[in-house]
């Protein structure tokens, strides 16, 4: 039996969290069934179980990772240590090895390739989403959890030109190429296509052994447009300051009983720089995938439906943010 190993890639805000909670949910399961998914015990609250051996590739931790985890030195970290220590117990005879991280990134494919058994047939796997659609997500998560604090048009102008690997830049066909060309292969899946069955649909492309496995509760990670528009209306100048501001936006949207909304935040300006930027290789990965005629999978909409200076500026918005304003002077009262 030749040694298999499946790299699940991400991307961020294509489901990972889901799909690494529900693994290691089932590890004991799974390792029955022959699948070995190693976690490693300093991180053991992260989701991925491969995110420390990424942020050692990166050789710098994202804000998060610092804050959860202050007693790790990631400029000390050995990224071939970290590697050993994950396949120390896989018994690559009986059983493929899972790793998961959805902050790899394309310079990351060789130098992993190094790390990992020459003999392991390996199988990336890769889901994708239209750009629009991802930076949405992506920019939402990152001010939630106080990893940016821009406008989204600085943060869109910084993912098209920009090469700070401290944030995924979502050219997927340059993630397609990097990781074809360290494994000969790189599994890709559609988010859109499958987001109502995305376990199923990541488990049949990484070819692994059918397996009943107990379901997780899935992640809601986003918040709605008030307490984002909190979050970008006020400059906070410690993580802690950026935490109370968070809690009065919540509590301030559970006291006037809001219904949850969420808007994408990109405006016209922002889709045409993202189709711009991403157009030309969205076609090439799709044709090179023999998906040339799905065109509507990665089509950039160019049509805003939030102008977010009006939102904020507006009188739904002062009053959201009266009451946000109060909570925050009043903690107590959270």
């Amino acid at each position: 039996m030749t040694p298999r190993i499946v790299l699940h890639l991400g991307a961020p805000k294509t489901g990972s969290t889901y799909v690494q909670q529900r693994l290691a949910a089932n590890r004991e399961r799974l390792r029955e069934r022959g699948v070995f998914f190693p976690r490693l015990p300093e991180v053991a609250a992260m989701a991925g179980n491969a995110k420390l051996l990424a942020t050692a590739l990166a050789g710098k931790p994202s804000p998060s990772f610092a804050r959860a985890f202050p007693a790790i030195d990631v400029s000390r970290l050995d990224p071939a240590a970290v590697a050993r220590r994950l396949i120390a117990d896989w018994r690559p005879n009986d059983e493929a090895l899972l790793l998961s991280a959805e902050n790899l990134r394309p310079r990351h494919a060789p130098l992993l390739r190094a790390l990992l058994p020459a003999s392991a047939e390996v199988q990336p796997v890769l889901l994708i989403r239209r750009q629009d659609d991802w930076v949405d997500s992506y920019f939402n998560q990152l001010t939630k959890t106080g990893d940016i604090h821009e406008s989204v048009a600085a943060f869109v102008e910084r993912l098209c030109g920009s090469t700070d690997e401290r944030f995924c830049r979502p050219d997927w066909l340059d993630h397609v190429e990097a990781w074809e060309a360290a494994f000969g292969s790189c599994a890709v899946i559609f988010y859109d296509e499958v987001k109502d069955r995305l376990f199923e649909a990541f488990w049949q492309s990484a070819r692994l052994p059918s397996c009943d496995l107990a379901d997780v509760a899935p992640v809601q990670e986003s918040i709605d447009i008030f307490q984002l528009g909190y979050l970008l209306a006020g400059r906070t100048h410690s993580h802690a300051e950026f935490l109370a501001r968070r809690a009065a936006a919540a509590a301030a949207s559970a006291r006037l009983g809001l219904t949850p909304r969420r808007h994408s935040v990109l405006g016209k300006a922002e889709r045409i720089e993202l189709k711009a930027a991403f157009a030309e290789s969205n076609a090439r990965l799709l044709a090179r995938l023999g998906r040339g005629a799905d065109f509507g999978l990665l089509n950039i909409d160019t049509e805003a439906d939030l102008d977010l200076g009006a939102f904020l500026a507006g009188a739904e918005f002062s009053d959201f943010r009266r009451a946000a304003d109060a909570l925050l002077a009043a903690p107590a009262a959270i």
